[in-house]
């Protein structure tokens, strides 16, 4: 069985159930910019509890069907990691205009990112995905903090932590 049968069967989320899309952003959320590991199941059963709703605030702003690349569980993982610690209007903001492309001129970072997720091929390389993490995170931060880039670099420290990454 997977391991969203597993948790579908064991009655702990009695108010939905979880489907891969939600445990690939869980995943990829508490990956972030660490090497790729292996979680054990109570581990991700734990987890999934704890950031249930910032996963589905994420998936739920970022769906889309027009542009690829968007709503993959890695751009995700970067918005649910900063609904811990950023205001949710500016987040909804930057997940609208990033399926929509509809941006004002302090909000250019948002297209940089869009266009550089488009032009992508969808790759399940680790470095890859750490790649476009971090300019994932990279275009958040530029666009709360009110920067506006022209080329995106990746991050190489991670600038939304968990919950529980702060307090270690």
């Amino acid at each position: 069985r997977t391991v969203c049968d597993r948790m579908n069967i064991s009655g702990r989320f009695e108010d939905a159930r979880i489907s891969t899309n939600q445990v690939s952003v869980l995943r990829a959320m508490v990956r972030g910019l660490k090497p790729n590991r292996r979680i054990p199941y109570a581990d991700e059963c734990r987890l999934m509890t704890a950031h249930l709703p910032a996963i589905r605030f994420a998936l739920e702003r970022l769906t889309t069907g027009r542009i690829k690349g968007v709503s993959s569980p890695t751009v995700c993982a970067v918005v649910a990691r900063a609904w811990y610690s950023q205001e949710l209007d500016h987040l909804e903001r930057f997940c609208e205009i990033l399926r929509t492309g509809m941006a004002g001129d302090d909000e250019a970072v948002i297209i940089v990112l869009r266009d550089y997720l488009s032009k992508l091929d969808r790759s399940h390389n680790m470095t890859v995905l750490r790649d476009i993490y971090g300019r994932v995170e990279r275009a958040l931060h530029c666009y709360l903090s009110g920067r506006n880039v022209t080329i995106l670099r990746p991050c190489q420290a991670e600038m939304f932590p968990l919950p529980e990454e702060k307090v270690a």
